[in-house]
C-alpha cells in the first residue's frame, strides 16, 4: 500500500515538473491585432498594433530586432518605419493611400528572446473625404526621408500635341518574344529590391 501511495505522489511530482517545464519553455504567441485580420478599417491615419501574451524584449532600449510594415496590393509601402513598443505592444502609425486591400508584417522580440514574425491583412475603405498618401517605393526606415513614388507626368495640352511631328509607325514584327534585355532588367530589380528589405531589417537589428 506504501509503495502504491509512494508511486501515486512521485507520478503526481514528475507531472507537476514536466508541466511547469512546458510552460516556462514555451513562446510568447500573438493575441491579438488591430485591426483585426480580415476586417474592414474606415480611418487614416490608423494606428497598427500587435500584442502578445507576455512582455516584449527590448534589449537598450533601441528597438532593435522590432519592426511593423503597412503594404498594399501592389507591394507599395506605407508609414514611416518608427514603431512604439509599450510591455506587450508593438504599434506603428500609418497614412493609407486608396481604397483596397492592405498587409500588414511585422517582427518582434519576446521576453524569452524568442523572435516572432508574421503577417495579417485587412481592408480600407475610407469616405469621400480621404486624401490618400502617396506610396513608398522601398521599406520606409524611421527618421530617414521617404523613397515616394513619383507622380505620373502631366498629360500634353492640345496645342502640343497638335504641335508634335508626325513619326512613321512601323509595322510590328513577328517576334512578340521579349529580348534579353528585359528578362535581365526585371530581374535585376527583383534582387535589388529584395537586397534592399534585407539591408533595413539588418540595420533595425543593429
Amino acid at each position: 500500500m506504501k509503495w502504491a501511495q509512494t508511486t501515486t505522489v512521485t507520478a503526481l511530482s514528475l507531472a507537476v515538473v514536466l508541466g511547469s517545464f512546458g510552460l516556462a519553455a514555451a513562446h510568447s504567441q500573438v493575441i491579438s491585432t488591430t485591426p483585426e485580420a480580415g476586417s474592414t478599417s474606415r480611418e487614416s491615419p490608423l494606428s497598427v498594433s500587435v500584442t502578445t501574451a507576455e512582455n516584449l524584449l527590448d534589449l537598450g532600449g533601441n528597438q532593435a530586432g522590432f519592426a511593423m510594415v503597412v503594404t498594399d496590393s501592389e507591394g507599395l509601402y506605407y508609414g514611416t518605419g518608427c514603431v512604439e513598443l509599450v510591455e506587450r505592444t508593438l504599434t506603428t502609425t500609418v497614412d493609407l493611400g486608396e481604397a483596397g486591400d492592405y498587409v500588414v508584417t511585422y517582427q518582434l522580440v519576446s521576453e524569452d528572446g524568442h523572435t516572432i514574425s508574421d503577417r495579417f491583412s485587412f481592408s480600407f475603405t475610407p469616405d469621400t473625404s480621404h486624401s490618400p498618401a502617396t506610396p513608398q517605393t522601398s521599406v520606409p526606415v524611421c527618421g530617414e526621408e521617404p523613397q515616394l513614388l513619383e507622380e505620373s507626368a502631366a498629360a500634353p495640352s492640345e496645342s502640343e500635341v497638335n504641335d508634335a511631328p508626325v513619326e512613321k509607325i512601323s509595322a510590328p514584327s513577328d517576334d512578340t518574344s521579349p529580348g534579353i534585355g528585359t528578362v535581365v532588367a526585371g530581374s535585376l530589380g527583383t534582387v535589388a529590391a529584395l537586397t534592399a528589405l534585407a539591408a533595413v531589417w539588418w540595420r533595425r537589428r543593429n
